[in-house]
């Protein structure tokens, strides 16, 4: 809750009064500025309240306009990657509205948080954030995929058939769901009786409790035996999501698109070459002739649009989205990569789970700003990389070409 520096008569739980008179020095100047006792909860207020419902905002328009221009504009891409990023669009709302719930509204609205969100959160909102996060992050990973594929295995992919993203996107939920099941165990809804202790701010600004304290029976949300017992802890939450959530995904991530980066470069030293090579033949060459270099390989005229080369201009722009969003999505995971690099080391070493400490407060709540960011902001990398999806949402938005650079 807020403290005012007032005479002001207040309430707040009990043992919140006497968390704050004990941690409060003795020669606590204020609070003036509005400013609470608690720096966490002001910055949580600032991050996750503010910031995050902002960013939020702009998310949710942005993700809503690119699955609009994927959907019906004429764009130069193929149905399986158009798909894949409507499906990835799709989880990237679903977590930002659940993120909302989450983080966000409580902090504004006291009534909600008392009643609506402990109802909500362990059976609706912890897991389906969950399971959109686990949709978004293997969306990409599905595009990277493709992107190889087409990029250094070209001689072994084919036309997809038309089922093929249909078939790619229920792989993704059904995985997503599978994997977060146990999220709906983890945390339970129970009626307690909790103590309120009314107050008022002393010259000092130090609380001074008014009164005898008194008990309102209120939903709570409680973690279960087990979303608390060890083996869950270490075996999911740990090193599953390690694996599957974190390390692994930017592993695969990192590996693949070293290796898409490759393959660039050595199309680009052969397209230079080749160019070359019209005013000095040097049929000779290896990057010339790839029919010499490569067992099995043919050599392709140039010239004729139905070329490899008569695309590389257009998978290069797709290439160009993809390490935008992988690169994105690297950086906007940071805070969580230390956050379960510092719970495998606790619990792996001190046999503890990580303290409640305000670096720790800090990391979390950054980590969250940045988890929205990241679902927020795939639609910008499109407009920037794309000259046809800029063009598409400027003519879906009717604005001037001086607006959208």
């Amino acid at each position: 809750m807020t403290w005012n520096n007032s005479s002001e008569i207040n309430f707040i739980r009990q043992d919140e009064l006497e968390s704050h008179l004990l941690n409060l020095p003795a020669n606590h100047p204020g609070l003036d500025g509005g400013v609470g006792l608690d720096p966490i909860l002001t910055l949580r207020f600032v991050t996750e309240g503010l910031v995050n419902s902002v960013v939020s905002t702009f998310g949710l328009v942005g993700n809503v306009s690119a699955i609009v221009i994927l959907a019906t504009q004429k764009l130069d891409l193929h149905s399986f990657l158009r798909h894949i990023l409507i499906a990835l669009a799709v989880f990237d709302i679903i977590f930002l509205v659940t993120t909302f719930f989450l983080y966000s509204l409580p902090l504004f609205s006291s009534g909600y948080h008392d009643h609506f969100y402990q109802i909500l959160a362990p059976k609706l909102l912890i897991p389906l954030s969950q399971i959109a996060l686990t949709g978004s992050v293997y969306s990409i990973i599905t595009i990277t995929i493709e992107r190889y594929l087409a990029t250094c295995r070209a001689h072994l992919k084919t036309t997809s058939p038309p089922r093929t993203s249909v078939i790619a996107i229920v792989a993704i939920v059904t995985f997503a769901c599978i994997y977060n099941a146990p999220r709906f165990l983890e945390y339970a809804t129970q009626l307690q009786s909790v103590k309120y202790q009314d107050y008022y701010l002393g010259p000092s600004g130090r609380p001074v409790p008014l009164g005898k304290a008194y008990s309102k029976l209120e939903h709570r949300l409680e973690a279960t035996e087990f979303r608390t017992s060890s083996c869950y802890i270490l075996l999911y939450l740990l090193f599953g999501n390690g694996l599957f959530m974190t390390f692994g995904p930017i592993a695969v991530l990192a590996v693949l698109n070293w290796n898409i980066h490759k393959a660039i470069r050595l199309k680009e030293q052969r397209k230079a070459l080749l160019m070359t090579s019209n005013a000095f033949p040097q049929a000779g060459h290896p990057l010339l002739n790839p029919a010499r270099s490569f067992p099995g390989a043919t050599t392709t005229s140039t010239t004729s649009p139905f070329s490899p080369e008569a695309s590389d201009e257009k998978d290069l722009t797709i290439t160009k989205i993809l390490f935008g969003i992988v690169a994105v999505f690297v950086i906007c995971h940071i805070f969580k990569m230390i956050l379960v690099t510092l719970e495998v080391i606790f619990n792996l070493f001190f046999g503890t789970n990580l303290p409640a400490s305000m670096g720790i407060e800090i990391l979390m709540t950054f980590n969250h700003m940045a988890l929205v960011f990241n679902s927020s902001i795939n639609v910008f990398i499109y407009i920037h990389k794309d000259k046809h999806f800029r063009n598409a949402a400027k003519a879906f938005c009717q604005l001037p070409n001086s607006i959208i650079v």
